[in-house]
């Protein structure tokens, strides 16, 4: 089987300017990720400072009252659970 010279030519052309494409846009690729990556941490660093200057209780006392308003709804719906199992809500 006998290939002609000029589909030769211009099939490894075209697998290079394919190649190239593809390698080329990964690295585009890669620098904006690197770039919103140190943009994130610029912008984190920022807001921590921020967070940093204000002070931490309240977000403590909401933190523990969150807590605790999870804590009675689980028990709220475990003790509603074993009373639906035990039969004690004959209605």
């Amino acid at each position: 089987m006998i290939f002609d010279q000029a589909i030769i030519e211009e099939g490894v052309g075209l697998t290079v300017i394919g190649m190239g494409t593809a390698f080329t846009l990964l690295v585009v690729l890669m620098a904006v990720v690197m770039l919103v990556g140190r943009l994130s941490r610029v912008a984190s660093g920022k807001v921590s400072a921020g967070v940093a200057s204000r002070p931490d209780e309240p977000v403590a006392d909401a933190r523990d009252k969150a807590l605790a308003a999870v804590v009675a709804v689980g028990a709220v719906l475990e003790v509603g659970a074993s009373a639906d199992t035990l039969g004690g809500d004959s209605g």
